[in-house]
């Protein structure tokens, strides 16, 4: 009995004084797992060592609506009792008079007839459970106790909660109480000695205090943890410091203790606490949890004041926000109620941080661990992040935002439009489900300029897995559909060549495709067509560097599709290195590069860009700058080895 002393010797006070004729009332008040039992059970043991009757009944929630439940249990088996007979329950409608053939009067005769003997202790635990007339009776009985040699001790559970409290068992009595014992929480340095008498003296200083706070100032939680870490450090040294998680508790006291604990909490306050755990890591946790619990804003302050008290809630050392005293006891508390509720209270959050315009990623932490909310919302969120996160360069976080949008509900064209830049963020981290869901945009796009992203991005994705006539065969299917459609079938014969590049039997195939297509047409080629023949004209030995580069300042003051200019750019920048013009040619990567309003997405004139930008850097030797700029190599960050 930790610092409980003084309301033991209170309620022995009051026993000696019941001897002498004059009985009382000892009501002891704590929060749920103070050890309000634990003190009663002392009370009536040492009641009985000195030659008092005890008559002992334990409320329950569910023995709460059993009418004189509680007196009957009192009663049972009582000396008395046989000779007075059966004591059944006739009629629960009780006018209060103890005076008469009824039931709580007979039971009012049969506690005098017991106190005439010798003392009475009358032993209610959680009268707070207690069904109504047998508080009322117990009432009636407390204001006649100072005519006789009986003692009324009862556990009330007494703490500030988030929904209004029933009348307190004073209230009911209508009387000043003899005595009225608050349980504080277990103090700090009571908790050490605890810790060490259970633990043994050599136990590590570090888990002492981590043992103190996950106990949460309570008792009947830290003797639950004591008994997880007894058994098992029972084969072995006591670890510096607790386990990581409640799974490495066993047999699992702990958890058991906090259930129970929330469990005599009330479902409002247990099922507030629960969300908490879930919000603790929130700016502004108090107000949401007052939003998805539903809990009385105006009782929000008291109640969290009340558990840092108590010291379940500490006040973290920065902001001062409330937390949990410890992960251990957070963690306990989150597992206490099934996945589908956590989830419904991370959806709630989510649409609620939503729709008052909190960031995508404030949004997205919520969403991540649960599974689809079914709401479009939901999906712009995650795209929205997604978007974020490869602007900063996070990658993973990305992939794994857009993975989570395409379990949302949403148009055909939003979904392909997500699997593009999916796949394309895949391929870029080496990931092979990126064709996979490339292949499926390309399915799902119904729009012609839809069709040619995700083809492109297709065929670059084959290419770097060494695909090039599959990527080709792809390009192909996609150009006979675009036979109206002059710049799409422009862009679509751009790429074809640039990827064609990297296989040479392939390159000489559309070169001369497109010289049959020069000859066929009066009006002259497409810029980029020509740009490409010139390509092919120059590598040839067919130009000199000063009709290439005519050509190449003829070509970029053309006005072209933005579709377009992406391919003439990087044929241009090519050329211009061509001819030894590498200023012109940075010139042209730059303009290249800002043509292109999509960078996460993968296009194979975006990919030739970088590459002349690096064969610059080669060719001026500066091989140290070409080292440095890791955006010419197309590696995420979280892929990039350090050099050396």
């Amino acid at each position: 009995m930790w610092e409980r002393a003084e309301p033991l010797a209170r309620a022995q006070a009051l026993v000696r004084r019941a001897k002498s004729g004059v009985g009382g009332t000892l009501v002891i008040r704590g929060a749920s797992g103070t050890g309000r039992t634990a003190l009663l059970q002392a009370i009536a043991r040492d009641a009985e060592r000195h030659g008092t009757t005890v008559l002992s009944a334990r409320c329950s929630v569910q023995e709460a609506d059993v009418g004189f439940g509680v007196v009957l249990q009192l009663f049972d088996g009582a000396p008395h009792t046989t000779s007075a007979g059966p004591l059944a329950v006739e009629n629960e409608c009780w006018g209060g008079s103890l005076h008469g053939a009824d039931l709580p009067s007979r039971l009012w005769s049969l506690l005098q007839s017991q106190a005439a003997s010798e003392p009475v202790l009358l032993a209610v635990d959680d009268i707070h459970l207690a069904d109504a007339v047998s508080r009322r009776w117990l009432a009636q009985v407390t204001r006649r106790l100072d005519r006789l040699p009986v003692v009324l001790a009862v556990t009330e559970r007494w703490q500030y909660d988030l929904v209004l409290p029933e009348p307190a068992f004073t209230d009911v009595c209508c009387r000043p109480t003899d005595e009225i014992c608050l349980l504080a929480p277990l103090g700090p340095a009571a908790a050490v000695v605890l810790v060490r008498s259970v633990l043994g003296d050599g136990v590590p200083h570090t888990l002492v205090e981590e043992c103190v706070r996950a106990g949460g100032g309570n008792p009947m939680l830290l003797h639950a943890l004591l008994t997880d870490l007894r058994e098992i450090t029972a084969q072995g040294e006591l670890p510096s410091r607790l386990p990581g998680s409640c799974a490495d508790l066993h047999p699992g006291a702990f958890t058991g203790a906090v259930a129970r604990w929330l469990r005599s909490a009330g479902p409002e306050t247990a099922a507030a606490l629960q969300t908490f755990a879930e919000l603790q890591d929130e700016e502004d946790a108090p107000a949401l949890l007052a939003a998805v619990a539903d809990a009385d804003p105006s009782r929000l302050c008291g109640w969290t004041g009340e558990l840092t008290r108590q010291g379940l809630l500490r006040q973290g050392p920065q902001d001062g926000r409330p937390a949990f005293a410890h992960p251990l006891l957070r963690e306990a508390v989150r597992d206490s109620w099934d996945r589908h509720r956590r989830a419904d209270v991370h959806r709630r959050v989510a649409e609620l941080l939503h729709h008052r315009g909190d960031p995508e990623e404030a949004v997205v932490r919520h969403l991540m661990p649960i599974p689809a909310v079914g709401a479009p919302w939901a999906a712009d969120a995650l795209v929205g992040a997604a978007a974020k996160a490869v602007r900063s360069g996070q990658t993973d976080d990305a992939i794994a935002c857009l993975r989570r949008a395409l379990q949302e509900p949403s148009s055909v064209v939003r979904r392909s439009e997500a699997l593009i830049e999916l796949g394309c963020l895949e391929v870029r981290d080496e990931r092979a489900s990126g064709v996979r869901h490339l292949a499926e945009a390309l399915r799902l796009q119904r729009h012609a300029g839809g069709r040619v992203r995700a083809a492109t991005a297709l065929g670059t994705a084959l290419v770097t897995r060494g695909e090039v006539h599959t990527a080709l065969d792809v390009l192909g299917e996609l150009a006979e559909g675009f036979a109206d459609s002059t710049d799409l079938a422009h862009a679509v014969q751009a790429a074809t060549a640039l990827i064609s590049s990297h296989d040479g039997d392939s390159w000489l195939r559309v070169v001369a495709e497109l010289r049959r297509i020069e000859q066929q047409a009066p009006g002259g080629i497409a810029p980029t067509a020509k740009a490409l023949l010139t390509e092919y004209g120059a590598t040839a030995g067919q130009l000199s560097a000063a009709e290439v580069m005519e050509r190449v300042r003829s070509l970029t003051a053309t006005t072209l599709d933005p579709l377009l200019e992406p391919y003439l750019y990087a044929s241009a920048a090519t050329l211009a290195q061509w001819a030894d013009e590498l200023s012109e040619a940075d010139r042209l990567v730059a303009r290249g590069l800002g043509t292109y309003r999509t960078p996460q997405l993968l296009h194979p004139g975006h990919q030739s860009l970088f590459s002349v930008a690096a064969e610059s850097k080669v060719m001026r030797g500066r091989y140290g700058a070409l080292l440095d700029d890791t955006s010419l190599w197309d590696i995420p960050p979280g892929k990039r080895a350090t050099p050396g």
